[in-house]
């Protein structure tokens, strides 16, 4: 979170926290209510960890970071 510490209080970063943390949620929602964007491949799309058919992530700090990484390319 390299963007939260060009913040001037404790107030400004711990906004800018929740702020990810609700953008997360939302992401998190649309990828389970929707048919997925990105196909289940038999890997972890962010970490490349072997998966069962038909998962995407292998943890939920995987699909984090994920969504965080890809939320601009939209």
């Amino acid at each position: 979170m390299k963007e939260v510490e060009k913040f001037a209080d404790e107030s400004d970063r711990a906004s800018a926290i929740e702020s990810a943390a609700i953008d997360i949620g939302i992401e998190s929602a649309r990828l389970k209510a929707a048919k997925p964007e990105f196909e289940a491949v038999g890997a972890c799309l962010n970490c490349g960890e072997k998966l069962e058919d038909g998962l995407r992530f292998c943890d939920a700090d995987c699909r984090d970071d994920f969504i965080l990484r890809n939320r601009n390319d939209r």
